[in-house]
């Protein structure tokens, strides 16, 4: 489990949920999405405690009994340019909590965002995101050098309306695997979404897959590449990739910088985004 563990220590932001996306053609949600499925289980594969309190430190198990409670801030900055000619500023803003027990992480997500287009100029809150994740099963730290977790999640969109908020809620339930070895981690993820009103022409269900590689040749570096498929039921599906680069800039604070670039003709859309997380 300890080399699970140590996997996790720097990870992606979460930026989007894909409830307002859909309602806003020109930037891609995928793009959104691709950043949402690893900070949500991070703090839960690496606890900290009293005695070592630091992020970037290696876990011990003695001090399971010591452990306290993590939360976190996240701020920063993207740009996305669309295929189409439009694009987006976006500063997105996050909070998370992990209990002592380690085995449950809440997170609640927004962003304030402006988006431009030929003729038209938006700008607003994003939708409110609120995600509850739980280690359902993991391996025995004696039974192999392949350590893994699973994980299940559960997620509410609540609408803000406005600009380049959506006007309907959504649900959304998450099923995550994790395997590491050495340097490397595999993430693979199911994910549904279901919206309560139907959008004309466009279905009242999202389903998307993400796949991810680490590596970190460093407690405190991490290199990832990751593949997003999303399809919403009556509309055409969405492939993103994604290379990020996470370090730790200071003791508690860590950063993010990533690239991505969407390959389903109609929505090759580029984006950049560096985000600043501080931990305590």
């Amino acid at each position: 489990m300890s080399k699970l563990i140590r996997t996790y220590m720097l990870t992606s932001v979460s930026t989007g949920f894909l409830v307002s996306g859909i309602a806003l053609p020109g930037v891609s949600s995928a793009q959104d999405f691709s950043q949402s499925i690893t900070r949500s289980i991070r703090p839960l594969a690496e606890p900290y405690s009293e005695a070592e309190p630091t992020p970037g430190t290696a876990f011990k198990a003695t001090f399971l009994e010591a452990a306290r409670p993590v939360q976190e801030i996240t701020v920063g900055l993207g740009y996305t340019h669309a295929e189409s000619g439009a694009h987006e500023v976006l500063a997105p803003l996050q909070y998370g909590h992990t209990t002592a027990s380690r085995a449950w992480n809440f997170r609640l997500e927004t962003g304030y965002g402006e988006r431009g287009s030929a003729g038209a100029h938006l700008r607003g809150l994003k939708d409110l995101k609120i995600f509850a994740t739980n280690v359902l099963k993991q391996s025995d730290a004696a039974s192999g050098d392949v350590a893994w977790r699973l994980f299940g999640a559960l997620g509410l969109g609540i609408p803000v309306h406005g600009d380049l908020g959506s006007t309907r809620y959504a649900q959304q339930g998450r099923l995550i695997g994790a395997a590491a070895e050495g340097q490397w981690t595999a993430v693979l993820a199911g994910v549904a979404t279901h919206f309560n009103s139907q959008a004309t022409g466009l279905g009242s269900m999202l389903t998307a897959v993400h796949a991810e590689v680490q590596y970190g040749p460093s407690g405190n570096r991490k290199l990832m590449a990751k593949f997003d498929r999303s399809y919403l039921h009556g509309a055409s599906g969405e492939s993103v990739v994604t290379i990020e680069y996470d370090w730790t800039l200071f003791p508690a604070w860590e950063g993010v910088a990533f690239a991505n670039r969407g390959l389903t003709t109609g929505k090759r859309n580029t984006g950049a985004a560096f985000d600043l997380t501080h931990r305590f």
